[in-house]
């Protein structure tokens, strides 16, 4: 499936700033379940933009050093999305679940496996851990889909209830949440029974689904470590495995490792900030392009 994503962000500010400097994670890269065609990232003031590459995507970096009131930049990529069955290659059959008690994958993966800033793991999430019977299920991939649907089904997904800070922790006293709640707390009880988990941002294309969560925004899901070293995505917030309708962009440890955009500046305070995203399906790359 081809598809063109726009992420538009917008600020404005009370008075004139000076001194903006930013780091965006907006630029998907090709992998064996996707291949980027184009890319093109856009800022207003015009600023020159430079990279730098890290174990978990691309990161774009720019300043502006003038006088300006407001600052907007625009992503845009299209993507051709090849994952059009997530179960391909998956073993459903066996007994494989002994890979995650070995010292090497706890050695290896251990970030993964650790307390973060946004999946904190104490006792109240170890307990609520144990509560899911999940060392009982002998297969690998049948207990991350079975993690998947309990999460899924567990909490209530309510736009507003937490906040971009919310821990894993906050999550499951609210039973509620978005879709970055969704996959912290999934990774938080991944990381209890010893399944190497890690956070993913990216773009959801729901094809005019009403009932799919989560497509006006940057979306946010799950991979976990499989026996054969694959990393296997699922979106807690959907429940479903991560497939063609996806674009993957950055990963780490948590939102911290992930969020889009980050930056500092001197100046009043921010008096309006502005997020949109649009993710479009294409009949072809021969008929698409992204427009300046």
């Amino acid at each position: 499936m081809l598809l063109l994503a726009s992420h538009k962000t917008i600020y404005e500010y009370a008075g004139p700033a000076v001194e903006n400097y930013n780091e965006v994670r907006l630029a998907p890269e090709s992998d064996v379940n996707q291949t980027v065609r184009e890319f093109s990232l856009e800022i207003v003031p015009d600023a020159q933009v430079f990279s730098y590459r890290t174990v978990n995507g691309l990161v774009h970096h720019f300043g502006v050093r003038e006088r300006h009131f407001g600052l907007e930049f625009t992503a845009r990529c299209l993507v051709d999305c090849l994952r059009s069955d997530p179960f391909v290659s998956l073993d459903l059959a066996s007994t494989d679940t002994s890979f995650y008690y070995e010292g090497t994958t706890q050695q290896l993966y251990t970030e993964f496996l650790s307390s973060s800033h946004y999946v904190p793991l104490n006792a109240e999430i170890f307990d609520l851990a144990a509560t899911l019977k999940l060392v009982t299920i002998p297969n690998a991939v049948e207990r991350i889909l079975e993690l998947k649907r309990w999460v899924y089904e567990w909490l209530t997904y309510i736009p507003g209830i937490t906040t971009v800070a919310s821990t894993a922790q906050e999550v499951a006293q609210h039973r509620a949440g978005v879709c970055q709640d969704y996959a912290h707390l999934m990774i938080a009880l991944a990381r209890c029974v010893g399944i190497p988990a890690r956070y993913v941002s990216g773009y959801l294309f729901a094809g005019g689904d009403e009932s799919i969560r989560g497509d006006q925004a940057t979306h946010a899901w799950v991979e976990c470590l499989l026996p054969s070293g694959e990393w296997f995505a699922v979106d807690p917030t959907n429940c479903v495995a991560v497939n063609d309708h996806y674009i993957r962009v950055h990963c780490g440890v948590d939102y911290s490792e992930a969020l889009p955009s980050k930056g500092i500046y001197v100046g009043p305070r921010t008096t309006r900030l502005s997020v949109s995203v649009d993710v479009q399906r294409m009949p072809s790359y021969e008929h698409a392009w992204i427009a300046s």
